[in-house]
């Protein structure tokens, strides 16, 4: 238990709440905690789900499957991230297929529980419910970004204004990293991984953009 209260501490959810208040809600709340092997199915797109899930180990992958079974990845989430935290408290049932993308341990608390939980401290209560909305609303706006992203015209105006999005958060010298792989991207920009490696090529020999993995830098805007 003590290193699951250590890991919760680096959640977003728990942000503002002491390791002895965290443990108090996890003794109120009684989540499950699952283990998973890598692709192993956590949420099935077309189902109703009413968990959160909070990621000790490992991580999962969000996933849009097509008609003819394609699948394009709508985020990705590691170790101390949430997922779940827009859909557990909706009446909607999942537009997405969650599967593990490693050995994965999760814990998941029932949304209802812990709205109805009756929280003798009321100010950590208040804050709980506060972090989760925001989390809700940074949910709401990082799929609107996504939304907007899908519109823009050719790969690289795509390309461009992905890593715009990000570029606020370079350091002195410019650089800045992105949170997906490769192939994580050109579903993003809707494209396979070999169009996209060898777009992102151009641009750097065109002196459009410097980069090395996922550290990039933006040389010249237009």
């Amino acid at each position: 238990m003590t290193e699951i209260i250590k890991a919760l501490t680096e959640c977003e959810l728990f942000t503002g709440i002491s390791r002895d208040g965290i443990k108090s809600i996890i003794d109120l709340l009684a989540p499950d905690i699952r283990s998973f092997r890598k692709g192993d199915t956590i949420i099935v797109e077309g189902e109703r789900n009413r968990e959160i899930g909070i990621i000790l180990s490992g991580g999962i992958v969000a996933q849009k499957i097509s008609a003819d079974g394609d699948a394009s990845t709508v985020s990705e989430i590691d170790k101390n991230g949430v997922f779940g935290e827009i859909l557990s408290g909706s009446t909607a049932i999942s537009p997405v297929t969650v599967t593990a993308s490693s050995v994965s341990e999760i814990m998941f608390i029932n949304y209802d529980r812990l709205i109805d939980a009756d929280f003798d401290d009321r100010d950590m209560y208040r804050r709980i419910i506060r972090n989760l909305i925001v989390m809700v609303s940074d949910s709401y706006f990082r799929l609107q970004k996504r939304m907007s992203l899908l519109t823009v015209g050719k790969l690289r105006q795509r390309i461009f204004a992905y890593l715009d999005s990000y570029s606020d958060a370079a350091d002195e010298r410019g650089f800045f990293d992105v949170p997906h792989t490769r192939e994580a991207q050109a579903s993003l920009f809707g494209c396979d991984r070999s169009a996209l490696s060898r777009e992102l090529s151009n641009m750097k020999r065109e002196g459009l953009i410097d980069y090395y993995r996922n550290t990039f830098k933006i040389l010249y805007r237009s």
